[in-house]
């Protein structure tokens, strides 16, 4: 089981527990519409979607269906790759980003990451 961490959203006023891996991609999503220069209004209208639903995945506070979030990934010209664990550092090294070993910590693992469209 992945360990987990406690959102407080003052929205619905209620504690959620949420697992690392639904936090990270959520802060993904985030990231990639920020750098793709997308509001979340813009985002949402390219995916079909409402804007709430997509503050909702980016705070973390609902459990989206896999459908919004192909649908959201899609408007954001990207892929979610899963990858299998005994291969992630090593497309972390491919990707520049930092393993577990070169941070000087366990860290955690995740199934995904982002691979920008063409």
């Amino acid at each position: 089981m992945y360990p987990k961490e406690r959102i407080y959203s003052s929205e619905y006023t209620e504690f959620r527990i949420m697992a690392p891996k639904q936090i990270r991609l959520s802060d993904d999503i985030r990231t990639l519409r920020k750098t793709r220069g997308l509001s979340q209004v813009g985002l949402a209208q390219r995916a079909g979607r409402v804007q709430a639903r997509v503050s909702e995945i980016e705070a973390a506070t609902q459990d989206p269906r896999l459908s919004t979030v192909l649908a959201i990934i899609d408007a954001l010209d990207s892929e979610l790759v899963p990858i299998p664990r005994e291969k992630l550092e090593e497309v972390r090294r491919i990707v520049g980003e930092k393993t577990p070993s070169e941070q000087g910590s366990v860290g955690d693992v995740f199934d995904e990451v982002f691979v920008p469209g063409p």
